[in-house]
Formats: structure tokens, sequence, C-alpha cells
């Protein structure tokens, strides 16, 4: 091949090159600012389930009932109560993410975003699939892939090509990234009274006075009320939360604590208690007393639809308050304090 010929092949080359680099840049530039989801835009308040995947792990969200009995579930939980806030808060933000910039066409780089079929993607990438229906209609398909300053890497599974989108994702693919946590709510203020019956040694109440300050019952011989220690208990549910749920069966019988708690508006809530591991399992049923009012009923009948033939999994830091003894609600008496 002559010299001049070759000259001539390389400077077309480039030139193609360069071309093709001008309709990409031209591309993306009239694309910038496009919602990258038109369909989940549009059917935003269809949406009536969310499947998340990712190497290890997937969880399936569910909307459940009509109008003012709408509810979502975790389907990988027996149907417990989903965090809605928090699945309103990923749709909204996919359905609001628009277009910065296209990224690669290439399935070999595709690894490099993080935007590869999960079926592609080693442990520990960040690669997360996001199946959104509505109805039996799926709307949305995609990779949500690493993040960068400037949003995150996505990819729809039909499509070849990736984009950085203007929105920053790492949504959980487990249950319990994904469950209700919040669980019972009464705070010293709102409580009567508790009756504790530890797994070990006599049980006690802890009841609100005349004068409004908790009293202790029994209080042992040359011990007395721990402050402290009535302030820990009298707190224990002012905002209990959990970390998982599943079925209750298979339990052994023996082991178990039981506190129950009353609020000054009616509310009872008994919680019994066994320690497993690293956290507390729970067994919990509400009523009320004969003198409740609606409030009350409304939410003793909340906390049992939710927590009926589960096992609540609480976490240690907050179920030991749960599970105080006498000895650790007293303290000794101080010499001279007495008489």
């Amino acid at each position: 091949m002559k010299k001049s010929t070759a000259i001539l092949l390389a400077l077309i080359a480039t030139g193609l090159l360069a071309l093709a680099f001008m309709n990409r840049t031209t591309d993306t530039a009239s694309d910038a600012g496009k919602v990258f989801l038109p369909a989940l835009k549009t059917n935003l308040d269809s949406v009536s389930e969310v499947t998340l995947t990712d190497t290890t792990d997937s969880v399936t969200l569910q909307r459940q009932g009509s109008g003012d009995n709408v509810k979502w579930v975790v389907t990988n939980r027996d149907g417990y109560p989903a965090n809605v806030p928090n699945i309103r808060k990923l749709l909204r933000n996919l359905a609001d993410a628009t277009l910065v910039e296209r990224k690669t066409d290439n399935p070999e780089l595709y690894n490099r975003l993080g935007v590869a079929a999960i079926d592609q993607a080693s442990e520990g990438d960040s690669n997360r699939r996001v199946q959104i229906k509505a109805g039996e209609k799926t709307i949305a398909d995609i990779i949500i892939g690493n993040r960068s300053d400037r949003g995150s890497y996505m990819r729809k599974t039909a499509a070849k090509e990736s984009w950085l989108v203007n929105r920053d994702f790492l949504p959980g693919t487990s249950a319990t990234d994904w469950l209700d946590d919040k669980l019972i709510a009464i705070s010293s203020e709102q409580l009567q009274k508790v009756e504790v019956q530890p797994e070990t040694g006599p049980a006690y109440e802890i009841g609100r006075g005349a004068n409004g300050e908790f009293t202790l019952s029994p209080t042992p011989p040359g011990r007395e009320a721990s402050p402290s220690g009535l302030a820990r208990s009298a707190s224990a549910i002012r905002s209990l939360q959990l970390v998982d749920v599943a079925k209750d069966e298979n339990q052994p019988t023996e082991g178990w604590a039981e506190s129950r708690w009353y609020s000054i508006d009616g509310l009872v809530v008994s919680i019994k208690t066994r320690k497993e591991a690293d956290t507390t399992v729970a067994r919990v049923v509400a009523s009320v007393t004969p003198e409740a009012g609606d409030d009350a009923k409304a939410a003793a009948d909340e906390l049992n639809a939710k927590v009926q033939g589960r096992l609540i999994r609480i976490p240690e830091h907050l179920s030991n308050n749960l599970r105080l003894t006498l000895d650790q609600v007293t303290k000794a008496v101080e010499v001279g304090s007495e008489g």
C-alpha cells in the first residue's frame, strides 16, 4: 500500500471517529434532562409491586387493598406491613430521575459501571435489579449500578445503552430493609403501670403514685427502688422497634420473660421475650381495659393485626429493659438512710 493511500485511509478513519463522537455527543445533549422512566412517571399512582434483587438477596413489596384500605406488605415476610414512606421515596425518586449523560453500550464494559445483569455480577457488586409493575404490566425493569458524584449509572434491562442519571440510589434488597420497624410507642408519660415477670426471680410492679411519680412493689428487704432502674423499665417501649419477623412456630416453652404495659388511656400490651443469640424474640398481644376509649381500641386492633401469629425479633440493646430483674430496678439501702 502506498504511503499516500495509508495516510488518506487514516484521515478518513479519524474523521469517521470524530463524526461518530460528535453524533454521540449530540445525542447525549439532546437526551439530557429527559425522564429515564416515563412509564413509571405516568403510572406512579398505579404501581402495585416492586421487586429488588442483587447477587445474594431479593425482596418483593406488594400493594394490597383499595381506597382507604390500601397497604404495602413484604411478601418475603408473610405479608408483614412494609415501610410505606421508604417505598414512596424510592418510587418518586425513580420516577423523577432524568438523563445526564449516555454511557457505554458495550456489554463487556457493563461491570465497570455496575450495570451488568445480576447473574453476570460478582457477589458484593452494587448491581441491583428493580422491577416495577402496575397490575400485571411491567412498567420498569432496570439495573441500578455504581454511584458517582453526579448520580447513579443505570440501564434498562432490555436496552444496550447505559446512562448516568441525576439521582443517587442504593436501595436495599433484603426483606428486613423494607419492614415497618415501628412496633410500639408508649412513653413513660403515657404509662400507668407495668407488671414484670422476669425469666428468673420474683415478679414486681411499677406503678404511678398519687404524686405522679413511679413506685415499686414489692421492695425486697435491705433494698429500695432505684430511680434509674425505674426509669429504664418505664421507658422500655417508648419507641420499640423490630429488626425482623417470622412465623411463630417451633419455639421452646422455657426461658420466657413477660411484661404487661398499661397506658393511661386503657391500652394493654403483653410482651413475652426470650433471648436468642444476639437478638431477642418476642410474642406481642394487645388488649384494652374495660374503661378504654376508641383510640386505645383502635391501637390494639392495629397492633394485633401486625403481630398475630408472628414472632418478633427485637435488637438486644432495646430489649434489655423489657427483661429487668427486681435486683436491676432496686439498689441497696444506704447505711443511715432508714429511720
